[in-house]
């Protein structure tokens, strides 16, 4: 089973005053064990939470679980979008992470991967996804990333999207190249 949008949409994003209630009750007891929380890291919590119940959901049907994640963990994922999927991996949830690796030049991708390679010392249960979308008049562009990504040896590689796919003869011409028989 995947889950696509297991993030925040923006860092200023949660302010409701149900949220904000509950923030108090959370951190009134984080305080009284001696540990000093914030809304931050309160609303990453709650995505743990979230995303700890959504993988185990899925195993009780005999499914992997897969998130959509950001890429450029520490400023994209864990700062903006409150989402600490690399501690997720860690601790064992989800089966695979999709890291949103959607930039149109190589060399911002495979940074990118790098970094998440080095937090995790491997690609064992990370899928890298492409966006094929900002490259259909670039297949080259898209071949290579593929090629460049296949050597740090991910769990897989997803492009995005299948609409784009369908829409460009380069992009399926590429494919059929790449990934006939």
């Amino acid at each position: 089973m995947h889950f696509d949008y297991l993030r925040y949409p923006y860092r200023t994003f949660g302010y409701h005053p149900s949220v904000l209630e509950k923030f108090k009750e959370w951190s009134s007891i984080r305080q009284s064990e001696g540990a000093a929380y914030d809304f931050d890291a309160f609303r990453r919590y709650l995505l743990t939470e979230e995303a700890r119940k959504l993988h185990e959901t899925s195993s009780t049907h005999n499914a992997n679980s897969s998130f959509a994640v950001y890429n450029r963990y520490e400023r994209r994922a864990f700062h903006e979008r409150l989402q600490p999927w690399v501690n997720w991996i860690r601790d064992g949830f989800p089966h695979f992470a999709v890291v949103m690796a959607y930039e149109d030049n190589v060399k911002a991708v495979l940074e990118s991967v790098e970094e998440i390679n080095d937090y995790l010392n491997g690609l064992n249960r990370v899928r890298i996804g492409l966006g094929a979308f900002k490259l259909l008049e670039r297949p080259s562009v898209l071949e290579e990333m593929i090629i460049r990504l296949r050597t740090l040896s991910p769990n897989e590689i997803t492009l995005f999207s299948l609409r784009s796919l369908k829409a460009s003869a380069a992009l399926k011409n590429l494919l059929k190249r790449m990934f006939a028989g």
